[in-house]
């Protein structure tokens, strides 16, 4: 269960309704209800988390949103020479993991060179202001302008056309071929404006709404059913490249995965099968799954699902399509079971580091020295990761840089765990006794990447690709249908995987609509880094 997000002027106004409707003996709307439902859902949880004896001034606050839940923050002595200034202090936040969140580097759009040249003048000509001397060459005067235009427009075409008044042959005028590139004849929006409005929907997270409001004020009115249709046409276009990339994806040798909660308005809930054991259960929780492949040649695959179920589910459908003669995958994700595949018998768990620390920041204010020990520690192993990837190290180099360095620091948090463990007042039920049974439990996942070759260290890069789901989520709240949610699926993780390989998105959609036959005949050329590696001969050979 998660707290609702509910304002504090929501809930005041919701108070002075339930008054006014007491006093005056009437029903509160439908809407009211629904609000009310979703404050005593809050109250319950925090009920639940408070008998447990689960919850910390942290936690309550970070449940509550009173409080940013980054995690980041300085650990050591706040005294004498060991204090840091704000500066300090603002450039370590700054550059922490900067390396991971460095954006993809993605070709930019050539600068077009304008000359503007002297009129009835050159070079020799008498002035023409004093008249006796002549006109001598000078260094050109230049400045860059950078100018806009609104994200749609519309142009009308009248195409000329003659018949034979005999056989009925049509001579048709010649199009230009800007127009011809861009669509069909007759073809009402082009590719350039479905890519745009499936970039602005689906990786930047503005709502249909907002797009048919921005539209009007921009000259060229187009509602929001009008911007999803062209969005379902565009991702049954490219499908064939999204399928192609969820089998590409089975076949790799480190999967990320994690979800994050949505709603889809008309999933009620239905009976499913049980993952594990015969019979089946009511379901209703819609999540919003999140699957990163990693391949050997530093390629990446994105992929999103938006249904009833967890990212477990999800990895089942990726890892159905997968070769039967190749070694178990490494799956790296939190410790939480739905998130782990069933179709396979083996795979390696690389469980995530940053909830193991998480498990002791959330208690600081109640366990200050102990978490101390604890976070200290973890951070010198992410400073060690920081300088494998300073350096360049391959994975076998990485690893055994982890095994020498971060192994003896992860079996030191460990022995500390188990002292404390066999300590008196020792509760395992208690918050901080279940932040050591946590890492104890999870041990050999959380110290994975000390003894597997490749095995990440945490699943962050999962948690940020998440974001572009959740920016959606965030500013549309729920998708509609099954099927609303299935446009999002492929056109999300077409356009990610291609930014992350350093894809121009927009390029990339425009071409695979304009090549819309050879992407059917043969998708896997046309996924985003084959792509990207075609476009490069192109421009080598053209130069």
């Amino acid at each position: 269960m998660e707290i609702e997000e509910i304002s504090k002027e929501e809930l005041q106004a919701l108070i002075q309704r339930a008054e006014h409707a007491v006093e005056h003996g009437l029903a509160l709307e439908a809407e009211d209800v629904q609000l009310l439902i979703k404050a005593l859902h809050s109250l319950l949880v925090l009920q639940s988390k408070i008998e447990d004896r689960d919850i910390t001034l942290r936690k309550l606050r970070k449940l509550l949103r009173i409080v940013n839940p980054n995690e980041t923050r300085r650990t050591g002595s706040k005294s004498g020479d060991d204090k840091k200034t704000n500066s300090d202090k603002k450039r370590k936040r700054n550059n922490r993991n900067a390396s991971d969140k460095t954006p993809p580097e993605i070709p930019v759009n050539p600068v077009e060179v304008e000359y503007h040249h002297i009129q009835d003048l050159k070079k020799g000509d008498l002035c023409p202001q004093c008249s006796a001397w002549t006109l001598g060459a000078k260094s050109p005067l230049v400045f860059l302008r950078v100018t806009a235009c609104a994200p749609y427009s519309a142009t009308k075409h009248v195409i000329e056309q003659l018949q034979c008044i005999g056989c009925g042959f049509v001579v048709q005028a010649e199009v230009p071929a800007e127009v011809s590139n861009d669509g069909d004849l007759g073809q009402h929006y082009g590719y350039t404006a479905r890519a745009t409005m499936a970039i602005k929907k689906y990786f930047s997270g503005s709502p249909y709404n907002h797009e048919a409001t921005l539209s009007q004020l921009m000259g060229c009115p187009i509602s929001s059913s009008t911007i999803y249709d062209q969005n379902a046409k565009l991702a049954e276009m490219i499908k064939p490249v999204y399928e192609e990339l969820v089998k590409e994806s089975a076949n790799c040798s480190l999967l990320h995965t994690d979800d994050t909660g949505n709603k889809i308005l008309d999933e009620k809930g239905k009976m499913l099968p049980k993952r594990k054991g015969k019979g089946e259960r009511w379901r209703t929780g819609v999540h919003t799954s999140g699957v990163i492949a990693m391949k050997d040649d530093g390629a990446t695959i994105h992929l999103y699902y938006t249904h009833l179920g967890h990212s477990g589910e999800n990895l089942d459908r990726i890892l159905s399509h997968r070769q039967t003669d190749l070694p178990p995958p490494l799956i790296a994700c939190d410790a939480l079971s739905h998130n782990h595949p069933t179709v396979l018998e083996e795979f390696v768990l690389c469980l995530c580091n940053a909830h193991g620390r998480r498990q002791f920041i959330d208690l600081e204010e109640l366990y200050p020295e102990e978490v101390l020990f604890v976070i200290t520690r973890y951070d010198q192993i992410w400073q060690h990761e920081k300088s494998v990837k300073a350096e360049g190290l391959n994975t076998e180099e990485r690893l055994a840089y982890h095994r020498q360095h971060s192994l003896p620091i992860m079996e030191e948090i460990r022995t500390w765990c188990l002292e404390k463990q066999g300590q008196s007042d020792y509760e395992k039920n208690g918050s901080f006794g279940k932040a050591i049974e946590y890492f104890l439990n999870h041990y050999v996942g959380l110290t994975q990447f000390c003894r597997i070759r490749g095995a990440p260290i945490d699943n962050n890069i999962q948690e940020e690709a998440l974001k572009v789901a959740i920016r959606s989520r965030k500013n549309s709240y729920f998708f509609k249908t099954q099927k609303g949610a299935d446009v999002a699926n492929i056109l999300m993780s077409v356009i990610t995987t291609a930014y992350r390989n350093g894809v121009n998105p927009f390029r990339y959609l425009v071409d695979l609509q304009r090549h819309q036959a050879e992407v059917l005949l043969d998708p896997r050329s046309w996924l985003p880094y084959h792509y990207a590696k075609r476009q490069q001969v192109q421009q080598d050979e053209a130069a």
